[in-house]
């Protein structure tokens, strides 16, 4: 008898989606929303699309700080227990930020393997 078992990438999509559907949009501050995650097969990659609103929705602002949002993605993901599997698999994590007045893209930045481990 043969059993079927959900292959790593299915999970990781399947969660992504579960997630989505029961948490977002989720409010990570005042001038932070999660809209919505994802996670693409072909390339293992996690994607997490949010907007940005209000005083931090300001792309020259964004340009002046981005290496320190870089190192506080790399340091949550590094310190993050509930996705270990998918880290030791060496999935990738892209981060998409979106200005809420005017849709355009104010950062995207994606963390691999040797980025959080």
């Amino acid at each position: 008898m043969v059993g079927c078992q959900e292959s790593l990438q299915d999970r990781a999509e399947r969660e992504a989606r579960e997630y989505t559907k029961k948490n977002c949009p989720r409010v990570i501050n005042q001038m932070m929303v999660l809209d919505s995650t994802a996670f693409d097969k072909a390339t293992s990659t996690f994607f997490h699309y949010y907007t940005i609103s209000g005083a931090a929705d300001d792309r020259e602002h964004i340009e002046k700080i981005k290496k320190e949002m870089r190192e506080g993605l790399i340091k949550e993901l590094h310190e993050n227990t509930t996705n270990i599997i998918f880290k030791k698999a060496g999935f990738s994590y892209r981060y998409v930020m979106f200005s809420k007045n005017d849709g355009s893209v104010l950062y995207d930045t994606t963390l691999k393997k040797e980025d959080y481990q």
